[in-house]
């Protein structure tokens, strides 16, 4: 038990999780009754395993028996008991609990021994990225940014790119929202894939936060053959008593994606699951707003309109002056052939005087709307002029989901070409309602090298969601050659993930194009 106590953290920096519950599988359960180290280890296996009750119950067992542990081993025992609580503390959502547990780590850390530099960065970073997260779920969002930053070069400079991926796949949030480019979040969440995937840690738990908010970006500029592989992915690898706040996202992620195709019950029961998220937080996660607000516009367009009024009447007076619920709140009017009304609720997002999560997405969505209800009031050229501001917006960034999300196809089409000067998004936006898949923005740089045949049979595959071993099995090659070919090919087409050679490929020729699912 001790040779395990002294090895299991570095196994779980390095993201052997499996091989500690291998090793744990030879003692009995009730081992750890009387042995604080070995419930500290039945806690870590169980919370990396996202047994949450399990888990912080042999965290609590630990911190009883603590008096039990030697006094030469005590100053590690302290840091990683520091370091689980505030895990357990940040998936509950309780930001105060993380703030004040964040001290007593910092002393912990202080104290290891001058020769354990690399183990305190790994564990310092573990402890920032747990802060920087409850941080992102209770809104603070600069301080988030900062802390996850801060976590991710320590986890660099340990050398434990385990530790990257959570950093990222946060990151993928916390930067959009402090005011970085949705590309620029995208590239953390593609980042993170890369390298959960060149490490074998495809399957780990700890990619499905980057997985999760890689789709929401991807949905926005209306790549959805890969949304719906990235999420996919995220659900096979979601376990059912993990982190409440991620399984939230994850939820939100497809309920958006079917609320754009029109699947209007399958984004009901979304939003719904993501709402159940929600009841099992201590605080309130900033998901928690637009889930709300896109559950009742998805009411509206099922023509439950009493319902999404009952729901609007529901909400805080505080909450009702924020951006997502004056959009919900137009989108209920314009399904009740109220213009007039709709033109009111958007004016102050437009103007920006409410109160916006992310601002640019947020203006573009009221900005189409604003062109739907002119056009609903028979005024032609002020919807024009509406929906070119909106695609003025959105051309930065390739911003699609706001014109899927509004009955917009009706203007985009009355709008003349030699009106505008974004007639290319335009004709995107178009072809996505029409069915087909979005090019990826610019003209496809040329190969970097050419892919050998092998490769090419390996690229194939790439789009549906088979995973390496899979894909092994049809090709009868082993999975390690399948891996070797697809870092060749994300070599090769200057890729950083799976998702990304899907998209080079597919603007190279060497795929089919992908239609819009309905």
């Amino acid at each position: 038990s001790r040779l395990l106590a002294d090895h299991h953290l570095a196994l779980t920096l390095d993201g052997r999780t499996g091989t500690v519950c291998q090793l744990l599988s030879a003692f009995p359960d009730d081992v750890a009754a009387a042995d604080a180290e070995l419930a500290l280890v039945f806690g870590t296996a169980r919370l990396m395993d996202q047994d949450r009750a399990q888990g912080a119950s042999y965290v609590d067992l630990a911190q009883r028996l603590v008096d039990s542990v030697p006094e030469e081993r005590r100053r590690r025992f302290d840091v990683l008991l520091g370091v689980l609580r505030l895990l357990i503390a940040r998936w509950r959502g309780e930001l105060e609990t993380v703030l004040e547990a964040i001290q007593g780590m910092e002393a912990a850390l202080a104290a290891l021994p001058a020769g354990e530099r690399a183990l305190s960065d790994a564990l310092r970073s573990a402890a920032l990225q747990n802060l920087g997260v409850a941080e992102l779920w209770s809104s603070r969002l600069d301080e988030a940014r900062r802390d996850l930053e801060r976590a991710l070069v320590l986890a660099r400079r340990a050398g434990r790119p385990w530790l990257e991926i959570p950093c990222l796949g946060h990151l993928g949030i916390a930067a959009p929202w402090a005011g970085v480019t949705l590309c620029d979040g995208l590239r953390f969440s593609e980042e993170a894939v890369r390298i959960a995937d060149a490490h074998g840690w495809g399957e780990d738990p700890v990619i499905v936060t980057a997985l999760a908010t890689g789709a929401i970006t991807l949905l926005w500029i209306g790549r959805f053959d890969e949304v719906e592989q990235w999420l996919e992915r995220a659900e096979r690898t979601l376990h059912p008593d993990g982190e409440p706040a991620t399984e939230l996202i994850v939820h939100y992620a497809r309920g958006l994606l079917r609320l754009a195709q029109g699947r209007f019950d399958e984004a009901l029961a979304g939003f719904r699951a993501a709402e159940r998220m929600q009841a099992l937080l201590a605080n309130r996660h900033p998901f928690t707003l637009r889930t709300r607000a896109r559950l009742m516009e998805t009411q509206a367009r099922m023509g439950q309109l009493d319902a999404a009024r009952a729901a609007i009447a529901d909400v805080s007076d505080a909450e009702r002056g924020a951006s997502e619920i004056l959009v919900a709140t137009a989108v209920i009017h314009l399904a009740a052939s109220a213009p007039e009304q709709a033109l009111d609720v958007l004016a102050p997002v437009i103007e920006g005087s409410a109160r916006r999560m992310h601002p640019l997405t947020a203006t573009t969505e009221a900005q189409v709307l604003d062109a739907v209800a002119r056009d609903q009031l028979g005024d032609p050229r002020a919807a024009e002029a509406s929906l070119e501001r909106a695609l003025e917006l959105a051309e930065p960034e390739g911003m699609i989901l706001p014109f899927l999300l509004a009955p917009s196809a009706g203007v985009l089409e009355r709008l003349p070409r030699h009106r505008t000067v974004h007639a290319t998004l335009r004709q995107t936006i178009l072809d996505v309602l029409g069915g087909s898949a979005p090019a990826v923005q610019g003209n496809p740089a040329p190969l970097l090298d050419k892919l050998s045949e092998a490769e090419l049979r390996v690229v194939r595959y790439l789009p549906t969601n088979l995973r390496a071993p899979e894909i092994a099995a049809e090709l009868f090659v082993s999975t390690n050659t399948i891996r070797t070919h697809q870092r060749h090919i994300y070599a090769k087409l200057g890729a950083h993930g799976r998702a990304e050679a899907v998209a080079r490929a597919r603007g190279l020729g060497l795929l089919a194009p992908s239609a819009r699912p309905r």
